[in-house]
């Protein structure tokens, strides 16, 4: 018997390495790909979004703005998101804009759509905490101020003095809305199962090869849970 009968033997003979510089090969050209699908997609979405809100802003559509703003700031990435400074500071901008022109529901909307795109961005990283701190600054005024222009145009009562209709809006904003960081570690970690259980399965044959496929499957399973209730 030669050589390489025997080591054709050893490795139908239930999990024999077939090889690892083969497998370390699959490993990194999964994490290549994977990884640049996400870039791609999170700058194509960043970029494009912030100019769709350009575009409509320029036509006066400022809700449409808004909208397309707050996306371009929901997408995160870390060091590198232009996208996501230009988009705040348009809806900083905006705010001003609407608040100067006396429409404090604008205003408002503005200042909520920077905010949740900020939140919508968070997970286990949570960045522009201090940007998030300066429009509850501004945002739990305004928004008691509109509910006194509301109660006034429309006859009805407002329970409380300003300054604690204010202090009723400021504790409604800091209320943790968040993504759960629970569901975030659970979405890495069943990345991180799904590339090794691939990764075990591109170096094994036979039985082993078919419990790494179970495990890079309860990882991916696992990952998309995290994202679904993050």
């Amino acid at each position: 018997m030669t050589s390489s009968e025997t080591q054709e033997e050893g490795a139908s003979e239930g999990g024999a390495v077939v090889s690892p510089a083969r497998g370390r090969g699959a490993l990194f050209a999964i994490i290549a790909v994977v990884l640049l699908v996400l870039v791609g997609r999170i700058v194509t979405s960043g970029s494009g979004a912030l100019e769709r809100g350009d575009a409509a802003h320029a036509r006066g559509d400022h809700l449409g703005a808004a909208v397309a703003w707050r996306e371009a700031v929901s997408w995160v990435l870390p060091l590198a998101a232009p996208w996501r400074g230009d988009a705040m500071d348009r809806l900083e901008a905006l705010a001003d804009e609407r608040e100067t022109a006396g429409d404090l529901p604008g205003a408002v909307m503005a200042l909520s759509s920077l905010r949740s795109g900020i939140l919508a961005g968070h997970g286990l990283w949570r960045p522009d905490q201090d940007r998030i701190a300066k429009v509850d600054a501004r945002l739990a005024p305004m928004m008691a101020t509109w509910e006194s222009r509301d109660a006034l145009r429309t006859g009805r009562s407002v329970g409380g003095d300003r300054a604690s209709r204010v202090a009723f809006y400021e504790a409604h904003l800091h209320r943790e809305v968040r993504p759960s960081r629970v569901m975030s570690l659970l979405t890495i970690l069943g990345f991180l199962a799904w590339l090794g259980g691939m990764y075990r399965a591109a170096n094994v044959v036979g039985p082993s090869r078919l419990k790494a496929f179970m495990v890079a499957a309860s990882g991916l399973c696992a990952m998309l849970l995290g994202v679904a209730l993050a």
